[in-house]
């Protein structure tokens, strides 16, 4: 007699490998998006945060006022699709995206723009600062903070600092 395939063992060896490579691929998947996730954020805040200067420069304002705005985001000459945002002095100073929370008004660095991710898991509420050049030195122009979540910054590979940024 002669038999063509495989046996019920040798199928099962091979479903067995398939299922171990894909548990380990799952979680470095899952940190190869959220760092893409991070990276699309820090592109947003700094093109916000270059037009957010250009508009103060053209105002001629130093410092952006945090608790009366003197612009918000439909100023800013980089739009962003919001899914959700909030206003002060009638001007939108906070913008929800699928991912982030953007505040251009930042509490304890007024001229910075902050990103706070939402949504749940190991990264919700983790606080990111750009300053861009207004930066004091180099490790100062994106800063990262823990914000409620217990080690969130270390899911993006930086070191948590200061305190967290955004308004909830």
């Amino acid at each position: 007699m002669n038999n063509k395939g495989f046996t019920l063992v040798e199928i099962l060896v091979a479903v067995l490998i398939v299922v171990i490579l894909v548990t380990m691929a799952a979680p470095m998947y899952d940190k190869a998006i959220e760092k893409s996730r991070l990276a699309e954020a820090r592109v947003t805040a700094k093109k916000m945060f270059d037009s957010k200067v250009r508009l103060m420069d053209s105002m001629d304002i130093d410092t952006f006022n945090i608790t009366a705005p003197q612009f918000g985001f439909e100023n800013l000459d980089f739009a962003v699709n919001c899914k959700s945002s909030s206003s002060t002095n009638n001007h939108v100073v906070r913008c929800a995206t699928k991912d982030f929370m953007f505040s251009i008004n930042p509490t304890g660095a007024a001229n910075g723009i902050c990103a706070r991710r939402i949504g749940s898991g190991d990264t919700a509420s983790v606080n990111f600062l750009y300053m861009g050049e207004l930066a004091e030195d180099d490790e100062s122009v994106f800063q990262c903070n823990n914000g409620s979540t217990a080690d969130g910054c270390e899911q993006y590979g930086l070191d948590s600092v200061g305190s967290a940024w955004c308004a909830s």
